[in-house]
């Protein structure tokens, strides 16, 4: 991304583009001492300067008022406890079209062009960005953890909180996970992450993927921002890669043997390919082994994986070192614009 995001008057030119204002006050009026986007700014100018805590942004706008007195509505220190009460209370919804209007600001300036790849991609994976053990998990459910079951805090939980998925582990106490799909633009230079969804607790991560490329297409569609997506094994699904032909976009999946005939077939077409002859060859190091991924891009045979998708794939098979190969993965994608509305057999 262009430096002078970096800069004082980049800072407050970017801080214009989230239009802070139109985030919903949660506060009662009556009550409010500082406005809201007052608040926000403070947030994103402690992120900026990587503060760790709320205590920490506290001393931000002390030090900030101190040095500029009135900036960007920041007059006053703004007390750690006024930020931890807002914050919970924030809908995801207004916060995330801050986001969305800063990445198309961007994109306007020019500074999320594909520079690392040739196609506008990003990458979608599943985060979790937050745990709640038994006994934090009963008290925001004012449960007593002594005697409360973990069928009482399931139903609880999915009316109270329906993005939060209760785990039952065979030994130990029950948590509860809050998981979100990531969505980051790696194609260009500064990969930002330009969306963000919640897993709903009743789903995993492939059954959220249709939902989620939907928002993609309502949000970014009109924009040309993204022309090709990538997902790991565990958002690999017919429905989501249908879903991404369907919005006309490529897409380069991984599947693993979970995937059944699919992964079958891929074993078949590219168990006898020379590694030598691969169209491309790079590694990584995955869990203290070094994974050599082999690519090979081909056209399916009607009685093959034309079957299950028309679209041409191109397919890289990985390689373990040291050790014995722990399964085969595959990775595939569509690669002729004339054929991304094809439909499957």
């Amino acid at each position: 991304m262009n430096r002078q995001a970096a800069t004082p008057k980049g800072f407050e030119r970017r801080v214009q583009d989230l239009a802070l204002c139109r985030v919903a006050d949660p506060r009662q009026s009556a009550k409010v001492k500082v406005p809201l986007p007052t608040v926000l700014v403070a947030l994103v100018a402690s992120m900026v300067t990587r503060a760790r805590s709320l205590r920490m942004a506290e001393q931000r706008t002390a030090a900030i008022t101190q040095k500029h007195g009135t900036w960007l509505g920041l007059h006053r220190r703004i007390a750690d406890n006024s930020f931890g009460k807002v914050l919970p209370k924030l809908g995801v919804g207004s916060v995330l079209g801050c986001l969305h209007r800063l990445v198309k600001a961007e994109q306007r300036r020019g500074n999320l062009k594909p520079s690392r790849l040739t196609v506008a991609t990003v990458a979608i994976d599943g985060k979790n960005v937050g745990t709640l053990h038994w006994r934090d998990l009963c008290r925001v459910l004012k449960l007593d953890a002594q005697e409360a079951s973990a069928a009482q805090v399931k139903e609880r939980l999915s009316a109270q909180y329906p993005e939060a998925q209760l785990c039952i582990p065979q030994e130990g106490e029950p948590y509860a996970l809050m998981r979100v799909h990531t969505v980051t633009l790696v194609s260009s230079q500064a990969a930002p992450c330009i969306h963000l969804r919640p897993i709903v607790g009743s789903t995993n991560e492939i059954g959220s993927m249709p939902e989620l490329l939907d928002e993609l297409k309502a949000v970014y569609g009109r924009s040309g921002l993204l022309g090709r997506i990538t997902t790991d094994a565990g958002n690999t699904s017919l429905g989501a890669m249908s879903k991404a032909v369907e919005h006309g976009w490529h897409y380069f999946a991984q599947i693993k043997s979970e995937h059944g005939e699919l992964h079958a077939e891929a074993e078949r077409l590219l168990g006898d390919r020379r590694r030598q002859r691969a169209h491309a060859t790079c590694g990584d190091s995955q869990n203290g082994k070094v994974v050599t991924y082999h690519l090979w891009r081909y056209a399916p045979d009607r009685a093959g994986m034309a079957a299950v998708d028309p679209c041409p794939p191109a397919c890289a098979t990985p390689t373990h070192r040291p050790g014995p190969s722990d399964g085969q993965q595959v990775r595939r994608q569509s690669l002729l614009p004339h054929q991304r509305g094809a439909r499957r057999a």
